[in-house]
């Protein structure tokens, strides 16, 4: 997106402004300007626009100044933080069609793959024998739910409706809607962050970040004075006045969308239902690791190192999080007994040493190799169900020798130690482990084997 206008610095300034591949240019020229601390936001007007074309920018970091000038203030000369010149700063979102003073209520997502997700195909009805295509007039819900965040209650819906534009040439076509509603608010913050619980909810779904979420409308309210009753006597109230605008989130090191060919694989809703909200819900706790998901389709056929430690890294976090102690009954009665014999050591110290038998403490735990773990969950071990029933198809009698590897892969990477050259075999132990991850997480979310054998297969990659 590329545009042109001005900035509003204050009531009495403004500066022509170039916006393009994410980036803000403020044209400041030889007058300078202080900005206040933590500014992060700006408010302009596009080029040509008269009235209406307002928008707001959000910064990925406050302004600041770089320059400084003199200004006596009170008979003092002082120094006072100055901006000079051209600035360029980078712009994390923007709200086009921008209303001051305006309370939004809602986000409305739409985008290819929730098309896919909850295709609207099911709001008409096609008669056959009279070739007739029929809308139905009222949208349907196909999920609500209500969840806290960020001490506010929101209302979650999935809605597939239809939409008419009646002319000399009518139009009617059916659409997907993702509905998140709210008390009215003015928090930026809070707007952007629903819109990554979102982003952070589809690219699991899809195992890839590259999801078309680009935009999302915005609604809200403003209100405008309005006289009521005749000219001398009237009351001036509050007239609600409906604001549409379009929140724009800007992240240049995201992949290119796919192809249809692609977004068309993309899960539907009937597969992940019978637990969806509780798979939500541990969106809504922070408990799954996006950093593991890959960045696009042409990722996954990739072996890139960084994102096999975060794949093994979030495996490890899936089962320290979700999953029964590993260690046996014996490992961690002598773990206790040990700890005991220290603490009483500790006790009979002061100073330096009583400082390291703490820290010594602190660092005796129960330790499985990543190898182990993987077997065990594969496996299964006491008040753990293995997931070899789900995964055995894919994996048979390999396990063992995957874990293996999967184990002196991550550790040539965490220990950068340059001696592992990696094959066929590194990369089927990395879709091991996201596999188990998977597996892991829709368990923990309520779903059955028999189900998540199905989830697992329409996500993953084999």
């Amino acid at each position: 997106m590329i545009f042109d206008g001005y900035i509003f610095l204050s009531t009495d300034r403004s500066v022509p402004f170039h916006f393009e591949n994410g980036y803000l240019e403020l044209f400041l020229g030889n007058s300078p300007f202080s900005f206040e601390d933590n500014t992060t936001t700006l408010i302009g007007q596009k080029r040509s626009m008269m009235t209406g074309g307002y928008i707001l920018f959000h910064l990925s970091t406050p302004i600041q100044n770089f320059g400084v000038a003199h200004k006596r203030i009170d008979g003092e000369i002082k120094k006072i933080p100055i901006s000079i010149g051209t600035r360029r700063m980078a712009v994390n979102f923007y709200i086009d069609k921008y209303e001051e003073k305006t309370i939004y209520t809602k986000l409305k997502f739409s985008f290819s793959e929730l098309d896919y997700f909850i295709p609207s195909s099911g709001i008409c009805n096609f008669d056959l024998e009279e070739k007739r295509l029929e809308f139905m007039g009222s949208p349907i819900v196909l999920k609500s739910f209500t969840f806290e965040y960020r001490g506010r209650i929101v209302s979650f819906s999935l809605v597939i409706s239809s939409a008419y534009n009646l002319g000399k040439k009518s139009i009617a076509e059916t659409e997907s809607h993702l509905i998140l509603e709210f008390d009215g608010t003015d928090d930026l913050e809070f707007l952007g962050a629903l819109y990554f619980l979102i982003h952070n909810l589809f690219s699991f779904l899809c195992n890839r970040q590259n999801i078309g979420i680009n935009s999302v409308n915005l609604r809200g309210k403003n209100f405008l004075k309005t006289k009521i009753g005749s000219e001398e006597d009237g009351v001036l109230v509050d007239k609600e006045i409906p604001i549409s605008s379009t929140f724009f989130v800007l992240n240049k090191y995201k992949d290119a969308p796919e192809d249809l060919k692609i977004i068309k694989e993309t899960i539907p809703f009937n597969i992940l239902e019978p637990s969806f909200e509780n798979l939500f819900s541990l969106f809504l706790e922070n408990k799954i690791s996006v950093k593991s998901i890959h960045s696009s389709i042409k990722a996954r056929s990739l072996l890139d190192l960084k994102q096999s430690l975060h794949i093994s890294a979030a495996f490890e976090y899936y089962q320290r999080t979700y999953l029964p102690e590993i260690s046996s009954a014996e490992t961690i009665q002598v773990i206790q007994e040990v700890r005991t014999l220290i603490e009483e050591y500790a006790s009979t110290k002061t100073g330096e040493m009583k400082k390291k038998a703490r820290s010594l403490l602190r660092s005796i735990r129960p330790t499985v190799s990543l190898e182990d773990k993987i077997c065990k969950v594969y496996n299964g071990y006491k008040e753990w169900e293995g997931l070899s029933f789900i995964l055995s198809e894919y994996y048979g009698d390999d396990v063992s020798k995957l874990a293996g590897i999967a184990n002196e892969w991550r550790n040539e990477l965490a220990h950068e130690k340059r001696e592992y050259t990696p094959d066929i075999d590194v990369f089927s132990s990395v879709s091991l482990l996201e596999h188990l991850n998977y597996c892991i997480v829709l368990r923990n979310a309520g779903y059955s084997d028999e189900n998540i054998k199905i989830i697992v297969d329409k996500i993953l990659v084999h």
